[in-house]
């Protein structure tokens, strides 16, 4: 790939092929079209499907996901204002769970207790920064 878009891809969420489009602001006036992975409204070049109304944004490029740190390509949430972009699997993570290894329920926290020490953890024994977030 030459950094160009693909015209033609399959993609996992479509059973059909979706083609390269160019959709103008005043093609969608009337008509509620939108993205079936992030739900904002289509404009510029998108994916469709020729046989049913289904859009796809282009992929906008790698993202880190500031949930587990890792790296992503795929549908993310992202907020402009706080500059966070997180994986669809992180955002939907249980803010409490039980696990065998303790006594209490855990909690879902968003920020380390002290903001300069990077943490182990006990049970897979792998080092998150401090900006990860952990039960």
């Amino acid at each position: 790939m030459n950094g160009q878009p693909e015209p033609k891809i399959h993609h996992f969420s479509h059973q059909h092929p979706l083609q390269l489009s160019n959709c103008l602001p005043q093609q969608t006036l009337n008509l509620a079209l939108c993205c079936a992975g992030c739900k904002l409204g289509v404009s510029g070049s998108i994916y469709c499907c020729t046989f049913c109304s289904y859009f796809l944004h282009i992929s906008k490029g790698l993202f880190n996901c500031d949930a587990c740190g890792k790296e992503g390509n795929s549908f993310s949430y992202h907020c402009g204002l706080c500059n966070i972009d997180l994986h669809t699997t992180c955002a939907s993570m249980p803010l409490m769970l039980s696990h065998q290894s303790h006594y209490h329920q855990l909690n879902l926290t968003f920020s380390s207790p002290d903001d300069n020490k990077s943490f182990s953890y006990d049970i897979c024994m792998e080092q998150l920064g401090v900006k990860q977030w952990r039960y």
